[in-house]
C-alpha cells in the first residue's frame, strides 16, 4: 500500500467517524428536546394539580367553619 493510498484510506475513515459523530449529536439533541417537552408538561400538570388541591382545601376549611 502506497503512502497516497494510506492517506486516502485514513481520510475515508475520518469522514465516516465525523459523519457518525454528527448523527450522534443530532440524536442527543432530539432526546434533549423530548426531555424538555416532557418536563414542561410535568410542570403544567403539577401546577394545575397543586392549584386544585389548594382550592379544595380552602373550600373545605370554609365549609367546616360554616
Amino acid at each position: 500500500m502506497t503512502q497516497a493510498e494510506r492517506i486516502t484510506a485514513l481520510e475515508v475513515q475520518v469522514k465516516h467517524l465525523v459523519d457518525e459523530l454528527h448523527q450522534t449529536n443530532k440524536n442527543l439533541n432530539d432526546l434533549l428536546a423530548l426531555r424538555n417537552k416532557g418536563a414542561g408538561v410535568f410542570w403544567i400538570v403539577t401546577t394545575i394539580f397543586g392549584a386544585s388541591l389548594v382550592s379544595g382545601l380552602h373550600a373545605l376549611t370554609l365549609w367546616l367553619k360554616g
